[in-house]
This record gives C-alpha cells, sequence and structure tokens, in this order.
C-alpha cells in the first residue's frame, strides 16, 4: 500500500513550484544523467528515430541529455519560470507550457513518453495522468515511467520516523498539506496493466555510486556530505555500501517501469 507525504503548508515541496528549483544549475543538473541507473535503459528502450515527449520535464536535463545524442524530444511543463530558464540556457530545446493531465497533443502523435518522478504528486492518483499519456502515444509505444518506491529501509525505519515528525508539527499548529505518494511495486503494476499497458521492464532508479538519491533524500541531515550535493558522507558510504551487499532495492529512490502500449 502507498505512502503519502506530508508538507508544511507554505513550503513549496514538490517541482510544480520554482522554489523548488531554486539554486540548481542547469549544466550541472543534465550531468546527473550519466550517474543515474536508469540511463542505460532509456538507451536500449527509446526509439532514435521516433518522437520523443518528457511528461513533466522539469529543468529539462533528459531534453538536453538526448538531444545531445540526436534523439528527437520535446518537453512539457507546467512551471512557466523553470521554462523560461530551459529557454536561456538553450532556446533550440523544445518545450511547451502545459498540465500533462491535459496534454495538448492529439491522439497517438508519439513513439515514447518520459515522465520522470511527476506522476505521485497527483492527490487524486496516477491513473488520470497514465491515461493521457497512453492516449498521445501511438499503437506499440513505450512509456518510461518512475515514481518514488517503497523501499524497505523507507518501511522499517523512513517512514515512522516522518510519520513521528508530522504528528509532532500538527501538534505545534503546523498545517500539513499533501505532496506526494510512495508506491510498491504492484500498485504501480496494477495502475499500468490497468491502464491498458503491457510491463516489459522494471528496475529501481538510483544513482551510481559514490552518489546516492534515496539515502541522501531520506536521510540528508545523518548521511548526506555536508559538501557535495547527492554524496553521501563517510558514515552513509559504508551503509550504502553494505547494503549492496543484498540488494539496490532495499534503499533506491524510485522504481523505473518500462511499459508497451497496448492497442
Amino acid at each position: 500500500m502507498s505512502y503519502t507525504i506530508f508538507v508544511k503548508e507554505g513550503r513549496e515541496g514538490n517541482e510544480d513550484s520554482a522554489e523548488f528549483w531554486v539554486g540548481e544549475d542547469i549544466e550541472e543538473h543534465a550531468k546527473l544523467c550519466e550517474c543515474q541507473t536508469i540511463t542505460p535503459i532509456f538507451l536500449k528502450y527509446l526509439p532514435k528515430n521516433g518522437r520523443i515527449l518528457e511528461a513533466g520535464c522539469g529543468l529539462g536535463r533528459w531534453l538536453i541529455y538526448f538531444s545531445k545524442r540526436g534523439y528527437d524530444i520535446e518537453g512539457i511543463e507546467l512551471n512557466e519560470d523553470v521554462l523560461g530558464k530551459i529557454k536561456n540556457f538553450n532556446s533550440n530545446l523544445k518545450t511547451i507550457r502545459g498540465n500533462i493531465l491535459e496534454m495538448p497533443y492529439e491522439d497517438n502523435s508519439f513513439n515514447a513518453v518520459i515522465s520522470l518522478g511527476v506522476i505521485e504528486h497527483s492527490k487524486e492518483g496516477p491513473q488520470k495522468a497514465l491515461k493521457e499519456m497512453y492516449r498521445i502515444l501511438k499503437p506499440g509505444g513505450i512509456l518510461l515511467v518512475t515514481v518514488p518506491y517503497l523501499n524497505l529501509m523507507r518501511r522499517l525505519l523512513h517512514i515512522p520516523y516522518q510519520a513521528l515528525i508530522v504528528r509532532i508539527r500538527r501538534i505545534q499548529g503546523f498545517n500539513m498539506k499533501f505532496d506526494s505518494y510512495v508506491y510498491t511495486k504492484k500498485e504501480m503494476q496494477a495502475f499500468l496493466k490497468n491502464t491498458g499497458f503491457e510491463i516489459i521492464d522494471v528496475a529501481p532508479d538510483d544513482f551510481i555510486y559514490p552518489k546516492s538519491l534515496g539515502l541522501y533524500t531520506d536521510w540528508t541531515r545523518y548521511l548526506g556530505s555536508r559538501t557535495t550535493k547527492w554524496e553521501l558522507n563517510k558514515f552513509g558510504k559504508v551503509i550504502q555500501r553494505i547494503l549492496s551487499l543484498f540488494s539496490p532495492w532495499i534503499w533506491s529512490n524510485g522504481i523505473l517501469f518500462v511499459a508497451r502500449i497496448r492497442k
């Protein structure tokens, strides 16, 4: 069963807010693509000659990465300020402003759709976004979608810790608002299959050592480096090394689904 993340009212916690991207350098942000475990999977499944959309492109790091490699990729993003940053960085990148729940594209427009860390922010669930992606994909088209993963570390440690923090803040009088969901593998498999997708691959989504997305995100205060973003301190690196002896699924920040259209 999914877990719901709450943040304090007034805190802009998700990608729809301009504040989320404050301090992010687009060029440095784009370099993270080389550090991500899912990059080889993208290169395996994305059509080199097909039309690709990134639904919720944020600062456009995947647009930059794949455009440099000759892919026909474009992005849709709700945040106008973020789109302005992309245009200032490279005006040749193809982007439009829009909501992934109602995209201004005709049916069967794309050969592939990428959506990374976006659909979990819909309070009503991911179904509407998935149906919209299904609509704009051509028959046989590919969807690559990631969501936060309810891994073992989160089940045992992070969720109880966060639940305590939320209770304390409510007692202190803070209003807590919905931010996103963290999903199990079975939940997302069911959402995709019910929408009409055939799942062809599943993989953990994180950074390659010595960077870490899951452990850094969940335990920045205790395990994160004080000097380098997305890197762990000495204690954090020891923990990741130990966990790596078993399975990346234990701490992986997200889960990637590769799915094919059935229509």
